[in-house]
Order: C-alpha cells, then structure tokens, then sequence
C-alpha cells in the first residue's frame, strides 16, 4: 500500500467532509499497467500528467495527484532532464499546492514489497525515493514528509494528517468557497 491508496482515502475523505476534490490518475501508472511505459518518453507522459491536472484545476477547487508531473524528471533520460524540469516548473509556477512526500521504510517493514503496478525492483524503488526527495529539497520545494509506516494504522495516520493539513491550507485562504488547491504525493 503506497501512494495510490492513500491518495484514494484522501479524495474520498475530503469528499465525505463535503468539499469538492477530484483524483487526478497517474498516467506512468496507467503505462505501466498496460505494458507501454518507456521512460525515454518521460517528456510525453510527463506532460500528459500535467495536461490532466490542468484540465482538473479548470473544473474543481480540489486536485488530489498521486504523482505530480515534476515528479517525471526523475525518471527522464539525463540527455534532457533539466529541460524538462525547467518547462514543468514553468508551467506550474502560479500552481498553489500542498506537497507530501510519502515515507515507508522498505528495510524495516515486515510486509512485503508489492510489485504490481510498479516499474520498479524494491531497492530502485528507494533509490528513486531518495532522488524524489533531492529534488523537492534542491528546488526549494516545501514539502511534508509522512511516514506511512508497515500497517493500516500508518496509513490511516498518513490519511488523517493529509486531510487535516488540507483543510488548514483552506481556512487560512481568503475566499470563504473553497479556493483552488492542490494535494499531491511523491
């Protein structure tokens, strides 16, 4: 359980609360999935991602990401993997969002890592971690870090905590409808 399930529980608390949020799908996921991902297209799926948002943010106050499109640098070929950061960065500079970055201690957790739906080995998986991290810290991006831990529990907490972040970020706005907000995981 990663990511995704968390992302899930969020929208779906958020919407049982009365607010009005969306889940904004992985496209790597959906590549993955079907058995067409090539990372030398990480331009492409990259900006997929980032079409998809953009669409959502036209249409609710409330966009849950599994994995923001800035995420895509890296896993882009290095050849153009500034360039790609550049543009996206550009692209989402008036973006007003919350940022969390997912934690689970692989060599800790007693449940087993789960394959499915994902491109990766468990130790590239964490290899990607650390570089996702890098990146949010180089880029000055704030971010929260939520341990997810090994258990539903952990989950629930990771759940609970995004959720409450969530709906500080929007009292402290001005608009008293919901403004527009981004929640997003790496």
């Amino acid at each position: 359980m990663g990511k995704s399930t968390v992302a899930l529980a969020v929208t779906a608390e958020l919407k049982l609360l009365g607010l009005n949020a969306e889940l904004c799908l992985e496209r790597a996921k959906e590549l993955i999935n079907s058995g067409q991902l090539d990372t030398r297209w990480q331009m492409i799926t990259s900006t997929e991602q980032l079409r998809r948002e953009q669409a959502l943010r036209d249409q609710v106050p409330i966009i849950v990401a599994e994995s923001p499109p800035r995420l895509g640098v890296v896993y882009a070929p290095a050849e153009y993997a500034r360039e790609l950061d550049v543009c996206l960065r550009y692209a989402m500079r008036d973006w007003d969002c919350l940022e969390f970055l997912l934690h689970r201690d692989l060599l800790q957790s007693n449940a087993p890592y789960v394959q499915a739906g994902r491109n990766e080995s468990q130790g590239e998986s964490m290899a990607i971690h650390r570089k996702i991290e890098s990146l949010l810290t180089m880029s000055g991006v704030e971010f929260e870090r939520i341990n997810t831990g090994n258990s539903s529990s952990g989950l629930r907490s990771a759940v609970d905590r995004i959720v409450q972040r969530t709906l500080l970020a929007l009292r402290e706005r001005e608009r008293p409808s919901h403004s527009e907000q981004d929640v997003r995981f790496g």
